[in-house]
């Protein structure tokens, strides 16, 4: 059987592309959540939203996305202004996201 060749690929995410990050990492990264894990539970059960809308641990965040999550009772709205592949200090952290007003 044939390989499919690099065209029929470009849809599938490449996990060192800088402009793509799976939600459940971004959350980590942006420490939201002190592990992938707990992150990636917390976006099944409906607790973090992507856009408004529930979406799969993998699914890729983009900057100028909107990030809702809600722990312990209180609602964070965030817009995503970048991207990191690795969890850094919290002050690297903040750089990821911008909190909205109404939040």
């Amino acid at each position: 059987m044939a390989r499919p060749d690099a065209a029929a690929r470009a849809d599938v995410a490449d996990p060192d592309d800088p402009a793509r990050v799976r939600f459940d990492k971004w959350l980590w990264a942006a420490r939201f959540y002190k592990t992938r894990s707990i992150a990636a539970h917390a976006i099944d059960d409906g607790q973090a939203r992507l856009n408004n809308d529930r979406a799969k641990p993998a699914h890729p965040v983009r900057p100028g996305d909107i990030v809702s999550v809600r722990k312990q009772g209180i609602l964070w709205s965030v817009d995503v202004t970048s991207l990191s592949h690795r969890r850094g200090s919290a002050t690297d952290a903040a750089r990821l996201y911008r909190e909205q007003v109404a939040s």
